[in-house]
């Protein structure tokens, strides 16, 4: 007695690229059913002396029990398709689905050649290429660098003895022109543009904010430093995640 097996199994192609259809729906599988041919042959009743005549005929149905192998190799087959449908919905999701808000582990230092740089004397470098805007809020940044932290400093005027957090993101966001008055972190949570910036980049909330600029951090807060440069304006050696930030940019940059 001869028989046959077969099976199919169809899934769509490999995810899409983060926040594509893959990520949105689980991959669509389609379970062709098994089935399961087997030939049955019988003995004709009308069989003469020395002679008999034998007739096989295909049934589509359930092997018979006898055909233990069959079985096995049909049984592993649904249980691999119950396994795939199983992962299917991880199959649609890869790293770069996190919730996490943009940016670098805290504590990670800036890519490699994002542009700026932090020299000797704790200042930043001026990238070649940087637009005019980004000039000039470098330049500010360096300017009040090293200044004293005072809580509220910078708001009355821009020019102060010692900064706060959301005084310095003014001071520069003002001498890049991208800004007329000084603004609290609340209110700079709402400032330009949703996003991450190319050049310049201001996270905020309601008790704290600091900037990208050119790749670099500038952040009274010596938060996830390995070096101590202690409060108040700084050029920090590492970045911070963003988590729990408001994440701006100005149209451009």
């Amino acid at each position: 007695m001869a028989s046959s097996a077969s099976s199919s199994l169809r899934r769509d192609g490999p995810p899409d690229s983060p926040g594509g259809a893959a990520e949105q729906h689980p991959l669509p599988l389609e379970i062709h059913a098994l089935k399961l041919h087997a030939q049955l042959c019988e003995r004709s009743l009308t069989n003469t002396p020395g002679s008999a005549t034998v007739v096989c005929r295909e049934k589509e149905g359930p092997l018979p029990r006898s055909n233990r192998q069959i079985r096995k190799l049909g049984l592993a087959g649904l249980l691999f398709c119950g396994a795939l449908i199983a992962a299917a919905p991880a199959a649609g999701q890869t790293e770069s689905t996190t919730t996490l808000p943009p940016g670098a582990p805290e504590g990670a230092p800036p890519p490699p050649g994002t542009g700026a740089t932090i020299l000797a004397d704790g200042k930043a470098s001026i990238p070649a290429g940087a637009p005019a805007a980004v000039v000039r809020a470098i330049q500010a940044a360096n300017r009040i660098h090293r200044r004293t932290y005072i809580w509220g400093g910078g708001h009355l005027s821009f020019k102060a003895k010692g900064y706060d957090c959301s005084g310095a993101v003014s001071y520069v966001l003002h001498a890049a022109g991208l800004l007329s008055s000084p603004l609290v972190s609340g209110q700079l949570a709402f400032w330009g543009m949703p996003g991450m910036g190319t050049w310049i980049t201001v996270f905020a909330n309601k008790v704290h904010t600091y900037m990208y600029i050119a790749g670099l951090r500038y952040d009274t807060s010596p938060r996830g430093e390995t070096v101590d440069q202690g409060r108040g304006p700084r050029w920090r050696f590492t970045l911070r995640t963003g988590a729990g930030f408001a994440v701006r940019h100005y149209p451009g940059l």
